[in-house]
Order: C-alpha cells, then sequence, then structure tokens
C-alpha cells in the first residue's frame, strides 16, 4: 500500500490518500484538492503541477 498526505506537501490539511498504487494515491491527491483546495487547483501552472508531482513521488511512502 502507499500513502502520501496533503499535510506531506505543505498544507495545513489532514486528507491522506491510501491506494494499491502510487499512481492512484496522486490521482486520489488530485481529486481531493479539486475539492477540498479548489483555490490551489485554479491556479496551478503545467510547471507547478510538474513540481507538485516530483514531491509527491519524493514524499509518498510504500507501507507495503
Amino acid at each position: 500500500m502507499f500513502s502520501l498526505s496533503c499535510r506531506d506537501l505543505g498544507h495545513d490539511c489532514d486528507f491522506v490518500a491510501t491506494a494499491e498504487t502510487d499512481e492512484q494515491v496522486r490521482k486520489l491527491l488530485y481529486v481531493h484538492a479539486a475539492r477540498a483546495h479548489p483555490e490551489v487547483e485554479e491556479t496551478l501552472t503545467p510547471s507547478q503541477a510538474r513540481e507538485l508531482d516530483r514531491q509527491m513521488q519524493a514524499h509518498m511512502k510504500n507501507e507495503g
């Protein structure tokens, strides 16, 4: 199982995404961000999105 929290990415938020693959975790975090942090998603540039993906990979926890 893989997991990553919103807090790992620098947000004051208790959401934690957990799934079988790291790709599923990233998708869950993007869905969460769209719902809970729309102001962040609306202003995200392509360059910032690439950096966010890099941060997600760097902070991803493999609990398997």
